[in-house]
């Protein structure tokens, strides 16, 4: 199931990708969801959200919730498997904030993939593209949230090549 993708304010990434017991802060309480920043080389796995989802047009990472007793790494794995047919690696989470709309503890994590064939769940995702991280900035509509957000992992990456 997916979740809204944007988030609203930042935290330290976490060091495991288990679920991590919630901090004493604002989100107690609320669920978790992911996001999943899917690498293939040098390009960046963007999908546009279908009608039937939260935010429906929108170009975003991989996201969905955490199910109950799921880890957040095993949720990446699933919400990715589940709505596009692949198989990633997660590397590591690298930004917790709050879904645009409040209900959701959104962690995105830094993925590679693995193999599988490129195939999107049409309930889910309207397309899917591989594309330059610059590129994928310039895609519209996306909240700018979303955008800040890629634009800092996509420089962080591209100054550890």
């Amino acid at each position: 199931m997916t979740s809204s993708d944007s988030t609203e304010g930042t935290s330290a990434p976490k060091a495991s990708t288990e679920t991590p017991e919630p901090p004493p802060s604002a989100h107690d309480g609320l669920p978790w969801a992911v996001a999943v920043v899917i690498w293939r080389r040098a390009e960046v796995l963007m999908i546009r959200r279908a009608q039937h989802v939260p935010l429906p047009g929108y170009w975003t990472p991989v996201t969905g919730k955490v199910e109950p007793g799921e880890s957040l790494e095993t949720a990446c794995i699933r919400e990715v498997s589940e709505e596009l047919g692949l198989e990633v690696a997660v590397v590591a989470p690298f930004f917790e904030g709050l879904t645009s709309n409040q209900k959701f503890r959104l962690v995105y994590h830094e993925a590679d993939l693995v193999g599988g064939v490129l195939t999107p769940a049409p309930l889910e995702v309207e397309e899917a593209h591989w594309l330059q991280p610059e590129d994928a900035l310039r895609l519209s509509p996306m909240l700018e949230t979303t955008r800040a957000i890629l634009k800092t992992h996509f420089d962080t990456r591209l100054s550890r090549t």
